[in-house]
């Protein structure tokens, strides 16, 4: 497989999204075979030269966005927090999506405290093409320090959602999470008010 013209192994890294070095690499790669091919030389008149860094700049950008289009998975932030602690866990994070079957994998660091919040919908549940809200699946949250819980989490979007314990002992744990930090916080909100 070639993207622009370039063997595949040159244009992505091992996610399928381009990596700084690559997209340099592949905008080099274009540049120089460009310049071959329409005979361009540093003394090339003003035209040709704005020719050149036209049909570059279209090569890098078709390269990248083919890349994004491919990987499908938009980036967001999830926010959380035990009810009986004033600091949050924020990070950023890809949002889940269909194609990974809505799984949910990540690490939270607060100072010294590092969680593992996992999570899935089960397979039937799997919601169809933007018939997301109200989807519910189940997770965990395990700390370094022996806190571990059992969660519950809903969609109340196909990119938002939030999760709460279901656990009656200690204080609770509560997510939301969104494209942006200010919805993430109303999705940890709503979770909060609702259980």
């Amino acid at each position: 497989m070639h993207v622009g013209g370039l063997p595949a192994e040159n244009a992505q890294s091992r996610t399928g999204v381009l990596d700084a070095q690559s997209q340099r690499s592949i905008c080099g790669q274009a540049r120089y075979r460009l310049g071959k091919s329409l005979n361009i030389l540093p003394s090339a008149s003003p035209i040709m030269a704005r020719l050149k860094f036209i049909v570059t700049a279209s090569i890098c950008l078709i390269a990248l966005v083919t890349s994004a289009c491919r990987s499908g998975n938009a980036t967001g932030v999830l926010v959380g927090g035990f009810a009986d602690e004033k600091p949050i866990f924020r990070t950023k994070i890809v949002l889940p999506s269909r194609d990974e079957e809505y799984q949910l994998r990540y690490e939270l660091h607060q100072g010294n405290t590092v969680c593992l919040l996992t999570g899935k919908l089960p397979r039937e549940e799997l919601p169809t093409f933007n018939n997301c809200k109200g989807q519910t699946g189940t997770g965990r949250i395990s700390c370094n320090d022996g806190r571990a819980m059992n969660l519950q989490w809903t969609l109340t979007s196909c990119e938002g959602g939030m999760g709460w314990s279901v656990e009656t002992t200690g204080p609770s744990f509560f997510f939301g999470f969104e494209h942006d930090k200010e919805r993430a916080l109303d999705q940890l909100a709503q979770a909060m008010r609702e259980n």
